[in-house]
């Protein structure tokens, strides 16, 4: 139980110690399990970048022997970031990712500033971009032999983006099984497109 000591004053000098019953203390339940983390992992390296990017890869690498060495070059620089991210993890096991690191190293003003950043275009920018992706996919069977209009592109993009706000919103357990599921198709349709192309 906790225990919250009144700081003494004039007249104060005897004051008892405050229990804080169960009712009042505020607890973040554990909610994650194992494989909902492996499946947020695997859902953040498999991104949707893979059906966009290995197009415009291919088109200004000039020939598959760049663009596989582009692909291996940057998933080697991936790597080394992400065995940095683990000793940082394990060195630091506190909360906070990319603020508690800077406000550990350099103090309360970069530490700031690479969350505001984050908040304000890089993870907007990131997020708009998925949308983008995926309605793209949703809707070329609905337009296949023109563009897709950029107002209803946006608008649905919109559409997306809310949903995902309001599932995760809504409910952690309904989120991490959405997570899961979607994670298993991406899995699926890579192993399909892996076996199409070997055949």
């Amino acid at each position: 139980m906790a225990r919250l000591r009144k700081a003494p004053g004039k007249g104060h000098q005897n004051e008892s110690v405050q229990d804080l019953t169960d009712s009042t203390a505020v607890r973040l339940t554990r909610q994650v399990t194992l494989i909902d983390s492996v499946s947020l992992t695997v859902g953040m390296i498999i991104g949707s970048g893979i059906f966009i990017s290995p197009t415009s890869v291919l088109a200004n690498s000039g020939g598959i022997g760049w663009a596989l060495f582009v692909w291996v070059l940057c998933g080697i620089l991936s790597m080394l970031g992400a065995l940095c991210y683990a000793e940082l993890g394990t060195t630091f096991p506190v909360s906070g990712g990319d603020f508690s690191y800077l406000l550990e190293a350099y103090g309360p003003i970069l530490a700031f500033l690479r969350l505001w950043t984050s908040v304000v275009s890089i993870r907007t920018a990131s997020s708009a971009v998925l949308s983008l992706t995926c309605v793209t996919y949703i809707l070329l069977p609905f337009y296949p032999n023109c563009d897709i209009p950029p107002v209803v592109l946006r608008l649905v993009a919109v559409c997306v983006l809310y949903a995902i706000f309001f599932v995760n919103s809504l409910s952690v357990p309904l989120s991490r099984r959405i997570q899961v599921l979607f994670t298993v198709a991406k899995l699926l349709v890579i192993g399909l497109a892996v076996i199409i192309v070997s055949d």
